[in-house]
């Protein structure tokens, strides 16, 4: 595997691990990136209430966002740093997202009353 293809599979598997637990946090801290109103259309950045002139708000995309920003973010920040790809491994991409489910489920358990 040439140098190239090293830092590829590093980035990867950084990413995938790295989506799972960025996304477990902004839910759990509300760090959304954007705030969407389907009812109007509109986007407010960060994490901002549901108010009654626009409706209920979706986080679900700005957590999404969040996630991918940040797990790209340090996917590329570990794929360069030499010293840090040696500590990379497949299992990180399975582990991480596997052991952020019970943390999912925690948060949604005001819909399980």
């Amino acid at each position: 595997m040439n140098e190239q293809q090293q830092r590829q599979a590093v980035f990867v598997t950084v990413f995938a691990a790295g989506v799972g637990l960025f996304y477990g946090l902004s839910d759990v801290y509300r760090w959304p990136l954007f705030s969407y109103y389907p009812a109007t259309g509109n986007f407010a950045w960060g994490w901002v209430a549901s108010n009654d002139n626009e409706g209920p708000a979706m986080y679900w995309y700005g957590w999404v966002a969040t996630s991918v920003l940040l797990s790209t973010v340090l996917g590329l920040l570990v794929s360069r740093v030499s010293a840090l790809r040696r500590l990379t491994s497949w299992h990180l991409s399975w582990a991480v997202p596997l052991a952020m489910v019970p943390v999912m489920a925690y948060t949604l358990k005001v819909y399980w009353r």
